[in-house]
């Protein structure tokens, strides 16, 4: 009995321990919207890749923040982590409509310079739930202007010299 006491206690805690190390994103960290943006997208496929590890094919639509243009990408196929090593619970269903951090990275390959795309693991501060990923009904859902208000909360910057 006290052998499975330890065993459990141990296990309680190294689940603890993963969650609580995960980084935490700021939406006033400047430095982070270099290569990020959020997007409202419509989820085309989802492919479980394993190990947590998910191809997602989104349409994008708009662009909320950042330097992602929707009007050049018809469709992108991104990676993402979900689960216990993840601020993602599970993946986004076909056919659903979502709010994405995208990380858009240039890659140096044989064939040239090839982008990839991934959805950060971390905790999103300024997003619910934290998740880079969120399930919305639709690009009028309360849930997208809630996070478009809190990034301009958090991003602009105060004003030097206001006018009188």
């Amino acid at each position: 009995m006290r052998h499975f006491l330890a065993v459990l206690i141990g296990a309680i805690l190294l689940v603890g321990v993963a969650h609580g190390a995960m980084d935490t994103v700021h939406a006033n960290d400047e430095e982070f919207w270099q290569d990020h943006s959020l997007v409202y997208a419509l989820v085309a496929a989802v492919t479980n890749a394993g190990q947590g590890e998910y191809r997602v094919t989104i349409l994008p639509v708009a662009t909320l923040t950042g330097k992602f243009d929707c009007g050049l990408s018809r469709d992108v196929v991104l990676t993402m982590i979900v689960g216990e090593a993840s601020a993602i619970p599970a993946p986004p269903e076909a056919g659903s409509k979502t709010l994405m951090l995208i990380r858009q990275k240039n890659m140096a390959t044989a064939e040239g310079t090839q982008r990839e795309y991934r959805v950060p693991s971390s905790l999103m501060s300024f997003m619910p739930e934290k998740s880079a990923c969120v399930k919305v009904s639709g690009i009028g859902d309360k849930v997208v202007s809630e996070v478009a208000e809190s990034l301009r909360r958090s991003r602009i910057k105060p004003d030097p010299k206001p006018n009188k």
